[in-house]
C-alpha cells in the first residue's frame, strides 16, 4: 500500500517541487492551500487539494482526520524574510503558531506519523564562524529568523515531550524555477526576461550586492527532505546546503552572461535595500552526507539558467 503523504502549503515554491518528487518516488499526494492562493505552481499536478488555513485549528483538525496521514510535510508559512520586515506580526503568527495548530492536529488525530518541518539557515542570523553546523549558535536578525528558530523549537519541544516522531532539514539558500520574484536572483532573472522581451528598459535595479550566501537548487532541496523521511531518525537536523558562499555579484553577473541582451546596466534602488542583513552564509553537509547520503547534485549555472528560462516562459 502507498503511503500517504500530505503537503502543506503545496502550491509554494519548494512544495510544488516536493509534490513532484513523491509522486515519482510512488507516494500517495495530498496538498493543502488556501482559498486564496495562487496554484500555477501545481496545475500541472492530478492531485487531491484541501483547502486548509493553519491559523484556523478546527479547521486543520478537520482535513488532518479526514486523511489520516503517514508523513505529514509541512511547508505553509510565510516563507520571505523581505516581508518579514513589513509585516512582523503575520510572520510570527503564521509561522508559530500555524506549526503549532499543525503538530497538536496530528498528535491528536495520527501520534504515529512522520512530521517534517522545513526550516531555515536563516535562523542562524549574523555569525562570525564559519562554515554553519547544527551546533552554530543563533542570533536571528530579522522577524522571519525568529520565526523558523520559534519554530524548530516547537516540533523539538512535541519530539521531547510527546515522543513525536519529527525531522528538521535547515536549508540554505534554495532556489530555481518557480520561485517567487520577491528573492534577489528571482528579481535579476525576471527584469533580464522583461528586458529581453522589450517590456523594461535595459537597467537592472539591485539592493545590496555583497551579502554572500549558499545556495542549492530546489530539486537538490525536496530530495533532501524525503531522505530525512526515509534514512533520517526522529529528532535530528539536517544541513542541506553548498558549501559555497556566493556572492550576490557573481549570481547577478552569472545571469547577465545568459542574457540575449548585452550592455545591461546596473542601478542601486535604495528600496531594496533591508533595515539589516546577514552579510555572509555557508554550511556543512558534511552530516547529512554521512546520515542520509544526501549531497548537491544540480550546479549553480544550470539552476540560473532554468530560473532565467522559467521567467521567460511566464513573460
Amino acid at each position: 500500500m502507498k503511503k500517504k503523504v500530505l503537503i502543506t502549503g503545496v502550491s509554494g515554491f519548494a512544495a510544488s517541487h516536493l509534490a513532484d518528487l513523491c509522486l515519482e518516488k510512488n507516494y500517495e499526494v495530498i496538498g493543502t492551500t488556501r482559498l486564496r492562493d495562487d496554484i500555477s505552481n501545481i496545475e500541472h499536478l492530478k492531485i487531491p487539494i484541501e483547502y486548509c488555513d493553519i491559523l484556523d485549528s478546527k479547521n486543520v483538525d478537520e482535513v488532518i482526520k479526514r486523511i489520516m496521514p503517514d508523513i505529514v510535510f509541512h511547508l505553509a508559512g510565510q516563507s520571505f524574510v523581505g516581508k518579514s520586515w513589513e509585516a512582523p506580526d503575520l510572520t510570527l503568527t503564521t509561522n508559530i503558531i500555524g506549526t503549532l495548530n499543525v503538530l497538536e492536529s496530528v498528535r491528536k488525530y495520527r501520534p504515529d506519523a512522520i512530521f517534517h518541518v522545513a526550516s531555515s539557515s536563516q535562523v542562524y542570523g549574523k555569525v562570525e564562524k564559519f562554515p554553519m553546523t547544527v551546533n552554530t549558535p543563533f542570533n536571528p536578525m530579522s522577524p522571519y529568523d525568529v520565526s523558523k528558530l520559534s519554530q524548530e523549537m516547537l516540533v523539538r519541544q512535541y519530539h521531547n515531550s510527546y515522543l513525536m516522531d519529527v525531522r528538521i532539514t535547515r536549508a540554505f539558500n534554495i532556489t530555481g524555477p518557480r520561485r517567487a520574484d520577491f528573492f534577489a536572483e528571482t528579481t535579476f532573472a525576471k527584469q533580464i526576461a522583461l528586458i529581453e522581451k522589450g517590456l523594461q528598459e535595459p537597467i537592472i535595479r539591485v539592493g545590496n550586492l555583497d551579502s554572500a550566501r549558499d545556495y542549492i537548487d530546489v530539486r537538490d532541496a525536496v530530495r533532501g527532505y524525503l531522505l530525512s523521511i526515509e534514512k533520517g531518525k526522529s529528532g535530528e537536523i539536517y544541513i542541506l546546503c553548498s558549501g559555497v558562499a556566493t556572492t550576490i555579484k557573481t549570481i547577478l553577473d552569472m545571469l547577465l552572461s545568459l542574457s540575449t541582451v548585452k550592455n545591461i546596466k546596473i542601478e542601486i534602488d535604495p528600496g531594496r535595500i533591508r533595515p539589516s542583513d546577514t552579510p555572509k552564509m555557508y554550511g556543512d553537509y558534511s552530516l547529512t552526507k554521512e546520515k542520509l547520503g544526501w549531497e548537491p547534485k544540480i550546479p549553480l549555472d544550470k539552476t540560473l539558467n532554468d530560473l532565467l528560462d522559467y521567467y521567460r516562459s511566464k513573460i
